[in-house]
Order: C-alpha cells, then structure tokens, then sequence
C-alpha cells in the first residue's frame, strides 16, 4: 500500500486513512465494519471520471513523496528568512538552513544509491526478479485487491464475492478494464491471519510460491510450475577479476620500488596508489596519472583493459539473458492465469417465467446484470466453475418472431456460445416408471411439426436428432454424484402443440413408441443449433403427463431441471478443455 521510493526514506504513497476516503470517494472501498474491509484498485491504465475532491485526494496520494520532502524544506528556508530578517541573523541561519538540507539531500541520494546497487545485484544474481516482476505485470494489467482485512475468517467468502460484483460494476466506469480478473498480491493482507483466511478460500487460486505468488479471485486454476536457479557466472567473474587487480597490485609495487632503489616519485609505490592505478586501466584506458617505471609495470596495465571488456560482455550478455527469462516467465504466468480464466459460454433457453425463476435462485446470484442485445435481453448470471453463464427466455413454440427457432439463432449470432441448453417443463410419456419432478433429458430428439397425414396413417417426417457427443456425455457424467431425482435419458418429442389430451397423447406414443417426454421448443433450439454447429441439450422436469393438466407441479419440475443445470456446472461438466 505504501512502498518505498529510490530514495528509501520516504513514502510514495499517502497514509493509509487518505488512500481509503480516496477509495470511499471513487466506489472502491467495501466497508463493513473497522475489523472487515477490503479496497479494490483498478488496471494502471484504467481511466476514469472523479469529482473535485477526489482529484485533489489523488493526487495528493500520488505526489505523496514529493510533498514530504518539498514542504519540509520550503519550511525550512521561509523559517531562515524570518530568522534572518527579524532577529539579524541572516548569515548563520541561512547556512545552517542550507546545510541541513544538504545533509538531509546527501542522505536520501545515499539511500538510493544503495537501494540501486542492491537491486542491480539482485538482478544479475537471478533471485527471484523474473517471478516477481511477472506478478507486477500481471497485477497492473487487471483488477487487483489493494488491501484485505478481515478479523473473522467466516467472512472472506462472502467479501470476494461482494468484491467481484463491486469490480464488475465498476468496470462500466473505465475505459480499459472490463472483463479483467481481479487478483491480489500477499501483501495485500493486513495480517497473516488474513492471508492465511484468504489462501484457503474455495474461490482464490494462487500462482508462484511466497511473497511473488499471484492469487486469483473467483476462477480455479493450476499452480505454474516455479523456474529453477540458472547460475550465470557473473558474481564468480567479478570476484575473480577483484582478486586478480589485488594480486596484481602487490607485485607492481614490488616491481617499481625494485626499479626506483629508494627514490620514488610520480609512480605507483604504494599499495593504494597501484591498485588505484591498475583500477583506473581496467576501467578506461590512458587516464593520466601515475606513471609506472617498469615495462612489466606497463605491460598488465596494457592488458586490463581486455579483461574489463571480457568482464563487461558478460555482464552485457546475461543481463540481457536474465530479461529474457523474466520475459519468459511473465509470458508463461500470464498464459497459465489466462488458461485458468479462459471460460466457455453456456447459454441456457427458458420458455417461461417459472422456469427462468428456477435458474436464477438455483444460480444464487443476489444481483443479476442484464446485457440488453438488439431484440433480446440476456442476464448474466455469472461464472460457475469455469462456465460463463447467460439466461435468456424466448416465446412458446417455433414459429412466432420470438420463439425459440429465431431467438436462438440470434443470439448464437450475438452471444458465440460453446453450448446451448433448453431447461425447464415437459409433459412426461412413462407414468409408470417416471414421477412428477422428475427430469428428462434429451438423447436423441424428434419434430413432429413436419408430418404427412394419410386416411390410414400419419407419415412423421421432421428430423430425428442425436444430442452431441460431448453434452450428453458431460450429463450423463453428471449424473454419478447427483442427489436429485435420476434423470431418464431418452428421446424427446418437440412440436408446437399443447398437449392435454389423452387420445392426441396415445397418437403421439404410436408415432413414436420409444418417447419418453415432450415439449414444444426443442426443435427449433436444434434448428438454429445445427447451422451453427453449436452443441445443444435439452434438461426438462416433468410437470404433467399431457393430459389432466395442472400447474401444480410446474415449480417443482422447473427447479429440479434448474438444481441439475447447476450440478453440471458446478462439477465442471462444461468448462472448456484445456
């Protein structure tokens, strides 16, 4: 929350109570309670619009070190001023005024040139920069949790969950950062319990080990695997070229008071003088200064300079070796997070008001955003587990403007889903072995809207469709841990007739005697399914047996159907495939 500047003394950022009536201000701040908060932060090139005072509060934040080192001193001379012209002391305490921000300057660059050294050596020595600056990178690029406190580890759930609605409406504010994830550093933890609350979250995942881990909020994911030391040769070069320029100094100044007897002047005599001598050739060749008596004395110093330059390709070449790999393991975090956040799009048909009800309360979202297309309006429901979930009701039948042929087929234009399923109520066709409540769910489907109709017989010549592999797989996968009632995987009879009869029930079982269900949308679900090449599936509760209708039992069939879209979700049935 406030890191160090280069010069290591002050803050770069405002206190912790500025930076949160910032966030108050701008809708970034969950307040519960002093013991319950968290503070999101948006992309770094995230814009957007604040009122008067938030500008001010920010940049007060961002100028933060600048203003702590400028106000000080501008106190300090108009404190000399006054001193120098009320009580004539103009001489002494503009001096003293002066020489106390020299000290305090002289410090601060001080700092940071040990600051600068420190992580120039890190650098070249590998340890652990690439994995840090990847999970920079990859925090400034996304929605990030700026700081989490939670003194009760029961409600860390329910803040993430809060945080994501919080992100995904503030998203419409900026220009750039919609459809980001959100994730945070460790240290955006106020305390290890926190942290510790946060890491065992079912909906955080995290990515690298330690203090330059990622944790990803709401998608699960793989841990990437951690680079492994490269030794790059540097620190042992160095350390050989220093013991080297030692070695060397003790024998030129040998060689020269050899030459020189006992009178010795201008040359490199001393231990000092000819390691600063022999130091300055490896650095840059022909400085003036001290000059050797000797030809052995000048011969090293005519050969450091190579060595420099060997020394000075190394550091070149693994410098820029050791980018690279940080590159690389940039590349390679941010591919394994976009895998992991990579979702496939489900989009669920209702035909009613019941049975979009029934999905909506089976998904559990206490906010539902609505995404208004041309003739449509779709709700987002969210992500389970890695499936993006979209709701959208068309009109009864096939044939109508807003039933279910042509709004499907718009909204795959609109939507690109990976699949497309029908859930909700059907009439059901095996009264002795199925019960009101219970699901179907269509393997293999007919219409019956296409018929031709003799004296004698009725000639059905609407398609007969397969369910595609891969969904009815998935269902049926679903169906090894699921508690409800067991599905009936069957053929499912689709035509624009409400059925409530008995005779029109018994024509439809002689037409086709292995049905199992029916319903009025399915075929044209498949219709606009099929020139798209989308996979499909209808998942129907059973609410009558088409005859004797009643809507008493509607309820309980639609939220079973719901209950089981949900459990096929939740159990990753359509997530995309890595």
């Amino acid at each position: 929350m406030r890191p160090r500047r280069l010069n290591v003394v002050f803050r770069s950022r405002a206190p912790l109570a500025l930076q949160l009536r910032l966030a108050h201000l701008d809708g970034r701040l969950i307040w519960r309670s002093a013991d319950t908060f968290v503070l999101v932060r948006p992309p770094i090139p995230a814009k957007a619009r604040m009122g008067a005072k938030a500008r001010v509060i920010h940049a007060l934040d961002r100028l933060w070190d600048a203003l702590v080192l400028a106000v000080p001193a501008f106190l300090c001379l108009l404190l000399a001023l006054v001193l120098a012209f009320v009580f004539d002391l103009r001489v002494p305490a503009l001096f003293a005024s002066l020489a106390a921000l020299l000290w305090a300057a002289v410090l601060m660059m001080l700092g940071g040139v040990v600051h600068t050294l420190s992580f120039g050596l890190a650098f070249l020595l590998n340890r652990g920069t690439a994995a840090r600056q990847a999970g920079e990178s990859f925090r400034g690029d996304n929605w990030s949790i700026a700081l989490c406190h939670v003194a009760d580890p029961r409600d860390v759930e329910g803040l993430l969950e809060e945080a994501v609605r919080l992100v995904d409406r503030l998203s419409a504010r900026y220009e750039y950062g919609a459809d980001k994830v959100l994730v945070f550093a460790p240290e955006a933890a106020s305390t290890p319990q926190t942290l510790d609350a946060l890491r065992k979250c079912a909906r955080v995942r995290s990515f690298g080990a330690g203090d330059d881990s990622v944790l990803l909020v709401r998608e699960p994911g793989r841990i990437p695997t951690a680079p492994s030391f490269a030794f790059n040769g540097v620190p042992l070069l160095l350390l050989a070229s220093a013991v080297l320029l030692l070695s060397i100094a003790q024998g030129v100044v040998g060689w020269e008071l050899e030459a020189c007897a006992t009178v010795c002047t201008g040359g490199p005599t001393s231990y000092g003088a000819a390691l600063f001598w022999l130091f300055r050739y490896y650095v840059v060749v022909g400085i003036p200064g001290a000059a050797p008596a000797t030809f052995r004395s000048t011969s090293i110093a005519l050969m450091l300079p190579f060595l420099g330059a060997v020394v000075l390709v190394n550091v070149v070449t693994v410098a820029r070796e050791t980018m690279r790999k940080a590159r690389e393991r940039q590349d390679a975090l941010l591919a394994e997070v976009s895998k992991d956040t990579t979702t496939s799009t489900v989009l669920v048909l209702v035909a009613n008001a019941t049975e979009r009800d029934a999905v909506v309360r089976a998904v559990g979202r206490g906010e539902v955003t609505r995404l208004r297309t041309h003739h449509h309006t779709v709700f987002d429901l969210g992500v389970v587990s890695r499936a993006r979930l979209l709701l959208a009701q068309t009109e009864q039948g096939v044939d109508a403007q807003g039933a279910a042929t042509l709004t499907t087929d718009t909204l795959i234009r609109e939507l690109t889903p990976d699949f497309v399923l029908l859930v909700g109520i059907c009439y059901g066709l095996r009264e002795r072995e199925q019960h009101l409540g219970g699901l179907v769910i269509s393997s293999r489907m007919r219409a019956l809207n296409w018929r031709k109709e003799l004296p004698d017989r009725t000639v059905v010549r609407g398609e007969l469709v397969t369910a595609g592999v891969r969904v009815l797989d998935r269902c049926r996968a679903a169906t090894m841990d699921w508690a409800g009632p067991e599905p009936d995987f069957g053929l499912l009879l689709s035509m624009s007739v409400l059925v409530n009869s008995a005779e029109f029930r018994a024509s439809l079982l002689e037409l086709e005697p292995d049905a199992v269900g029916g319903e009025t949308e399915a075929a044209g679900v498949h219709g606009a399914c099929a020139k798209h090449k989308v996979d499909w599936i209808a998942i129907k509760g059973i609410s009558d047996w088409g005859m004797d209708k009643s809507d008493g039992h509607q309820a309980v069939a639609a939220r079973n159907a719901a209950d089981f879209l949900l459990h096929l979700l939740r159990t990753g049935g359509l997530d995309p495939v890595d």
